[in-house]
């Protein structure tokens, strides 16, 4: 504190000791920016705003001061925007005076760090959103100046794209916004080429700017991003400016998602390629299914049908495999609870999936051949569908997997299998008990036949049979409850069966009869 009271004493004598403007400046400027600086450091921007306005008067040189004002105010824009507005005034008022002026002034990076530092200043304030919006302004004035007039001071260099162009990437879907960006460095980067090199802008794309815009496609919702992706994959590949270190820099920046144990891919896309562009589909692949959203599903289904068009055509040596289908439909078995779009049946659009592997799986792609996996997420996505058909759906997928299992002894028809699709059944009161009974049967009877226990009826099996008929509308169904029950205990007791019904079992018959209301009942 004592040092800026000193400082500005001094200045007050240096101004007292002229009766010319403008003298001032033939002293040395450090020391008034000095000064400056110091009341932006101490948080004193209206100091720092006198001792500027005193020091500009009267003068057209003050390229020095400037800088110094608009570096305290931007500092200070996490306590108020309006510092980042003042620094912004102070350089509009400077280019208007320079611009107007009979000096003939050039485009300099000191005039281009001026207004990348009001851009800065802008992003850096507490109101994101308002401070973003003069940042994205303040660049398109310096590129509507730029392009109409090369000799106007308000021009861009690469940095200040990037600076607009990390705020934008940091928000939920700007990835037009940054294409829109990405042009205007085109434009101007053309116009450069035929410019004199002191009038010529540098702005050229670089590794920073296209993982800026290949980052914010790939988190989009917006339908055409894994096109817009591709497109610009292709045109990395081709730009000279980046190099092959480049290119896998851009991709090895993020690490890809984290898969929980539920996300129901056991593998990686089985080539062990190190290219970068196999890397960026890995990346779009997984931050799509972060989503969790039908949108999200649908985008990476999209890519994996995109990636297994290029290896037909021969432009990609790569494919995805069974892992990556898996994934996408189990994101869709996630989507089917949440999902409030009726017009899209995320089971539906699992079971595509299942055709078309099978599909491959037939033309001889044995990296995509269904897998046990394939066939329970597809099984148990239409087991929590809200569709009238699911359970007829249900029940043509375990049979699909029944017939798989001939063929693959990998493949197994778990009793979990089995007990889905028979619960799957109450939801239809009126086929439901016929359905499920008879599924129960070749349960039992398949089990009988391959004593593999993995598959073996168990109480939960009896229950959920139980169960069915509880909630079923037939005129006999607490009887066939009650003597399905019997049965089982009968089975038990005689030593032919080893389910032993439990308080649920006798609650489910219970139910049946409830349901009934006649006046037998109470007793029943």
């Amino acid at each position: 504190a004592k040092v800026r009271v000193h400082a500005d004493a001094i200045l007050s004598h240096m101004q007292s000791t002229t009766s010319r403007r403008g003298l001032l400046f033939e002293k040395p400027l450090s020391i008034i920016c000095d000064v400056i600086a110091m009341h932006g450091d101490a948080g004193e921007t209206t100091e720092a705003e006198e001792l500027y306005l005193r020091a500009r008067e009267g003068n057209t040189s003050y390229v020095p001061i400037l800088a110094a004002i608009i570096e305290a105010l931007s500092t200070n824009a996490a306590n108020n925007i309006l510092h980042v507005k003042k620094a912004h005034q102070f350089l509009s008022e400077f280019e208007n005076d320079i611009m107007k002026s009979n000096l003939r002034v050039l485009p300099d990076m000191k005039f281009t760090r001026l207004y990348n530092a009001v851009i800065a200043g802008y992003i850096s304030s507490t109101e994101k959103t308002d401070g973003i919006e003069l940042a994205k302004t303040l660049l398109t004035h310096m590129i509507e100046k730029h392009t109409s007039n090369p000799q106007h001071i308000a021009r861009p260099n690469t940095t200040t794209f990037v600076k607009v162009m990390t705020a934008l990437a940091r928000g939920e879907d700007n990835a037009q916004q940054l294409d829109m960006l990405l042009g205007e460095m085109d434009k101007i980067n053309n116009q450069s080429k035929l410019l004199p090199a002191e009038l010529a802008a540098n702005v050229v794309p670089n590794k920073v700017v296209y993982d800026l815009v290949l980052k914010s496609h790939t988190r989009s919702s917006a339908k055409g991003s894994n096109e817009h992706v591709s497109a610009l994959l292709d045109r990395i590949k081709k730009d000279p400016n980046i190099s092959s270190d480049d290119l896998s820099q851009i991709f090895d920046s993020h690490e890809l998602p984290q898969r929980s144990n539920n996300d129901y891919c056991h593998g990686e896309i089985k080539q062990s390629s190190t290219n970068p562009i196999l890397k960026s589909y890995k990346k779009m692949f997984h931050a799509h299914l972060k989503k969790r959203t039908t949108n999200g599903a649908e985008a990476a289904a999209a890519l994996l049908h995109e990636m297994e068009d290029k290896y037909a055509s021969g432009e990609n040596d790569y494919r995805p495999d069974i892992y990556m289908f898996n994934t996408v439909m189990n994101a869709w078995q996630q989507c089917e609870l949440s999902n409030t779009d009726k017009s899209i049946s995320p089971s539906k659009k699992a079971e595509d999936l299942l055709d078309y592997v099978c599909k491959k799986r037939e033309e001889g792609v044995e990296c995509l051949g269904p897998n046990d996996l394939t066939f329970s997420i597809c099984l148990h996505s239409w087991c929590k569908s809200s569709r009238r058909d699911a359970p007829k759906h249900a029940e043509n997928i375990l049979r699909r997997k029944i017939e798989s299992s001939k063929e693959n002894c990998d493949i197994v028809v778990s009793s979990m299998d089995w007990n889905s699709t028979i619960a799957k059944w109450r939801e239809d009161p009126t086929l439901g008990p016929d359905r499920a009974r008879k599924l129960f049967i070749e349960m039992n009877q398949r089990y009988i036949d391959s004593r593999d226990e993995r598959s073996a009826p168990n109480v939960v099996t009896v229950n959920t049979l139980l169960d069915v008929y509880a909630k079923s509308k037939g005129e006999k169904s607490a009887e066939e409850a009650e003597a399905i029950l019997n049965e089982i205990i009968r089975s038990y007791k005689s030593g032919e069966g080893v389910i032993v019904p439990n308080i649920i079992s006798f609650r489910s018959c219970m139910d049946a009869w409830i349901r009934r209301r006649e006046p037998e009942t109470p007793k029943r």
